[in-house]
C-alpha cells in the first residue's frame, strides 16, 4: 500500500511539474507512461511511435490506467511547440533536474534545467568534447534562463541494424576514440594497485575480488592510462542518423582507463540487451585488431595474452566510481559472476 501511495505521490508531482511548463508545450491531453517520466501528447500517433521506438518506453493499457496517467495541457502563451516531454533524473529531492521537450516538427530539442550544476555539468562535458566526439548540434542557449536548444537526431535505432551494421557501428565508435585519443597528448595515469586497494576498502565482493586479484597480482605496479571519457557510454546513448552518430548524456563524464568505455558498452550489450556478440568477440580475439588500433592512439602495446586483465581493470573501475555504493550491488556481482562462468574467466 505504501509503495502504491508514494507512486500516485510522485505522479501527482510530474503532473504538476508538466503543466509548470506547459508554454513549450503543444495544447492537449498528454498520456504518461507507467513510471510517469514521459508524457506525449495523445492525439499524435508520431509522438508514440517516437517514444516507443526511440525512448523505449511502455504505456499504460486499459482505459482506466490512460485515465489516471493523463493530464491536460492548456495555454495561450507559447516558447515552443513540443509534443513529447521527459523528466531528466532527480537531484533536487522530487524535482528532476531538467526536462527535454521535443518538437518532432521542426525536428528540435529543448532542455530546460531547474538544476544549476546539472546546467554547468552539461556545458562543461559539451565544451570538452564537442572537438574531439560526435556531439548533438546545438542551436541556441540562453544560460539565464537555463535553456538550451538542440538538433533532434532520429534515423535508424539500435535494435534495427542488421549484423554488418552492428559490427561496423562498434568499428565507429572505436574510430572516434583513436581520433580523439590522438589528437590529445596528455596523459594521467593509475596504479593497479591502487585500483586493487580502493576495491577492497570499498568491500567489493570476495569471490569476484580473488579471480580477479589472483589475476593482477604479478602486474600491480603497472600503470594504467586515463582519460576523459564518457562514463555511461551505451548504445541507448547513441543517436543515429543517415549523417553518422551522435554521442550524448554526458552526466558520468570523468577519467577512466581510456578502454572504459568500450567495455562499458559491451558488458552493457551482454547483460542488459542479451547482445552477447561483442565481449564473445573480445575474448575470442576478433576484436584485436581494433583494440591494437585503439592501444596504439595512446602509445601503448595490447596484449593478446591479457584480454581478461583489461577487463578485470575495468571491473574494478566500475565497481569502485558506480557499483559500491549502488542499491542494486547485488544485482551487479551476481551477473559479473555469471558472466565468469560464461566466459569461463576463472583463475582458482
Amino acid at each position: 500500500m505504501k509503495v502504491f501511495l508514494s507512486k500516485i505521490a510522485k505522479l501527482s508531482k510530474r503532473k504538476k511539474t508538466l503543466k509548470k511548463f506547459k508554454r513549450f508545450l503543444i495544447n492537449g491531453k498528454y498520456i504518461g507512461d507507467l513510471r510517469a517520466k514521459v508524457f506525449y501528447l495523445k492525439e499524435a500517433s508520431s509522438s508514440e511511435r517516437f517514444c516507443i521506438d526511440y525512448l523505449k518506453r511502455s504505456f499504460p493499457k486499459g482505459y482506466l490506467k490512460k485515465q489516471f496517467f493523463k493530464c491536460d495541457v492548456r495555454t495561450k502563451d507559447k516558447e515552443f511547440e513540443g509534443s513529447i516531454i521527459v523528466f531528466g533524473n532527480t537531484s533536487m529531492g522530487e524535482k528532476p533536474a531538467s526536462v527535454k521537450i521535443f518538437n518532432l516538427e521542426s525536428k528540435e530539442v529543448v532542455t530546460i534545467y531547474q538544476d544549476e550544476k546539472k546546467l554547468i555539468q552539461d556545458l562543461s562535458a559539451y565544451d570538452y568534447f564537442v572537438e574531439k566526439l560526435p556531439l548533438v548540434p546545438v542551436l541556441s542557449k540562453d544560460l539565464q534562463k537555463g535553456i538550451i536548444k538542440e538538433k533532434l537526431i532520429f534515423g535508424k535505432t539500435i535494435s534495427q541494424l542488421d549484423q554488418e551494421e552492428y559490427y561496423h557501428l562498434f568499428e565507429d565508435i572505436i574510430n572516434y576514440y583513436v581520433q580523439y585519443f590522438k589528437s590529445e597528448k596528455k596523459l594521467k595515469k593509475i596504479l593497479i594497485v591502487d585500483l586493487i586497494n580502493e576495491s577492497i576498502e570499498k568491500q567489493i565482493d570476495t569471490s569476484i575480488g580473488k579471480k580477479i586479484f589472483m589475476r593482477l597480482k604479478n602486474i600491480k605496479n603497472k600503470q594504467v592510462i586515463l582519460k576523459t571519457l564518457h562514463g555511461d557510454f551505451t548504445y541507448s546513448n547513441l543517436l543515429l542518423d543517415n549523417q553518422g552518430c551522435y554521442f550524448i548524456d554526458f552526466e558520468h563524464f570523468a577519467d577512466y582507463s581510456f578502454y572504459y568505455d568500450i567495455f562499458w558498452l559491451m558488458q552493457n550489450e551482454y547483460v542488459y540487451n542479451q547482445n552477447k556478440t561483442l565481449l564473445n568477440l573480445y575474448f575470442k580475439g576478433e576484436l584485436d585488431a581494433l583494440f591494437r588500433k585503439l592501444f596504439d592512439s595512446v602509445e601503448e602495446c595490447f596484449d593478446e595474452n591479457m584480454r581478461d586483465v583489461y577487463y578485470y581493470v575495468f571491473l574494478l573501475e566500475m565497481y569502485n566510481k558506480r557499483v559500491y555504493n549502488s542499491s542494486e550491488k547485488n544485482i551487479v556481482f551476481d551477473y559479473i559472476k555469471k558472466i565468469f562462468s560464461e566466459l569461463k574467466l576463472e583463475h582458482d
